[in-house]
């Protein structure tokens, strides 16, 4: 009976070959769009079965956006949110103190933070549970600092352009 109820709960167990994944993002940052081409160009190019829901807050720009993806090779059948991901991607680093961000990441799952942070520092600025969550749950941990890329990128650009 315990395996039975165990079943039901999150997204009940999802599709073998499904991946599920949930963005956090900021109003106005561009997550939502890109999650939207990323999900698209799953489906269309990758041949995949693909389905996005998004929720924003009230306040739209500035605000909390939630992307929720799915894609696999079978049809799905989900209508709920994500609560099982095997990818979590966190893309305003303040998000790691406000919400639970690790509460819906799968045992195994990959979790992807923004932020301008060394790895030296993640010591002092990840909450406790999270880093208990994530070692828990034997997360692929990794960090990116978009803003410091997209920098170097537009510099490379200016100096590269005849």
């Amino acid at each position: 009976m315990l395996h039975l109820i165990a079943g039901l709960q999150g997204d009940r167990a999802a599709a073998s070959g499904q991946v599920s994944c949930k963005i956090w993002g900021l109003g106005g940052d561009g997550t939502v769009g890109a999650n939207k081409n990323a999900i698209t160009t799953i489906g269309l190019t990758a041949n995949k079965y693909a389905q996005a829901y998004f929720s924003y807050d009230s306040m739209k720009s500035g605000g909390l956006t939630q992307s929720h993806l799915r894609f696999g090779d079978d049809p799905i059948r989900s209508t709920y949110l994500v609560s099982m991901a095997d990818f979590v991607a966190v893309h305003a680093p303040t998000y790691v103190n406000k919400y639970d961000t690790t509460e819906d990441l799968k045992d195994g799952g990959i979790y992807l933070l923004n932020c301008p942070w060394s790895a030296e520092e993640l010591e002092d600025r990840l909450p406790a549970k999270m880093k208990r969550d994530l070692h828990h749950k034997h997360a692929r941990f990794y960090i990116i600092d978009a803003a410091k890329i997209a920098g170097e990128m537009i510099s490379y650009r200016r100096h590269s352009l005849p």
